[in-house]
């Protein structure tokens, strides 16, 4: 999950803004929310925002939310747009939460937040990897749907 891309300058601070007012609009509406993927990598291994090199639109960075829909023990959703693949990741995960501190705003966060990057990005998830598929590499791609 390395990124060549870091995130710095005014790039940075435009990111770390969405960041906070996304979270900030979804706790003044009630609706329930956690970081996770690169987001909660981000913060718990780097202390910063990360995101994927080419997410950009007119120049900007964006964030990405997803809903996640319980199915059995799973949590279950959908990423990629050409490539569609179907996601899930064990609901014990998100069961529980906690607060996360980054930049004096408290973010919720699964309250393992060692064991849930672990499941995704493997036992060795501190250690950036170059080369990173976002739709295939991680331990919660199940299946391709299209």
């Amino acid at each position: 999950m390395a990124r060549d891309d870091r995130l710095e300058g005014k790039t940075l601070k435009i990111a770390e803004k969405m960041l906070r007012d996304v979270t900030e609009i979804l706790e003044q509406t009630g609706v329930g929310y956690f970081l996770d993927a690169g987001t909660l990598l981000g913060l718990v291994r780097e202390n910063r925002v990360a995101t994927r090199k080419y997410l950009l639109f007119n120049g900007h960075r964006l964030r990405d939310l997803y809903i996640k829909r319980p199915i059995d023990d799973e949590l279950c959703w959908t990423e990629g747009s050409k490539k569609i693949v179907l996601k899930a990741i064990p609901k014990r995960f998100y069961e529980e939460t906690r607060q996360l501190e980054f930049q004096g705003k408290s973010y919720s966060v699964p309250r393992d937040c060692e064991g849930c990057p672990e499941h995704c990005y493997g036992v060795d998830w501190r250690t950036p990897i170059k080369e990173w598929n976002f739709l295939e590499d991680d331990g919660s791609t199940k299946s391709v749907i299209a």
